[in-house]
């Protein structure tokens, strides 16, 4: 549950610095929870970290996304 934690550019950074340089993560985020377009922030915010979406799997009244770590930063 992303859209709860108070910090999320420090939640991001932390999982990017245990991944692997190819790690992969999953976000997944109720939709009753999070609109399309916070959604769509919490992924440009991921990408300036330098994660790349890889996949959006179809989650039952969920947003997702699955991510690689992309570059190091």
């Amino acid at each position: 549950m992303v859209h709860e934690v108070p910090n999320q550019e420090s939640l991001f950074k932390e999982i990017k610095s245990i991944l692997k340089p190819d790690g992969k993560a999953l976000i997944v985020e109720p939709k009753f929870h999070v609109s399309k377009k916070e959604f769509e922030e919490t992924e440009e915010l991921l990408e300036k970290l330098g994660f790349e979406v890889i996949e959006r799997p179809k989650i039952f009244i969920s947003r997702a996304i699955v991510l690689k770590n992309s570059s190091i930063k």
